[in-house]
């Protein structure tokens, strides 16, 4: 049964399995912030892949006409 404390963690402290995560670059990312990020690049990703389609077409156009000959 968990405790009912002002510590959330105590049990876990209680159990020896807790573990302080030292400070790092991205302590302050949560899935909010990921979903931002995906939607603010949106338009360059759909952008970018659309170039790629574009330049495999013409790749593969001039590898028909190699084998071709």
């Amino acid at each position: 049964m968990p405790t009912t404390g002002s510590d959330p963690y105590a049990d876990a402290k209680a159990m020896g399995v807790f573990e302080q995560v030292p400070k790092h670059d991205f302590q302050d990312v949560d899935a909010s912030t990921i979903v931002a990020r995906i939607m603010d690049r949106k338009d360059m990703f759909v952008e970018r892949q659309r170039r790629k389609e574009g330049k495999a077409t013409v790749e593969a156009e001039v590898k028909r006409k190699e084998v071709e000959g």
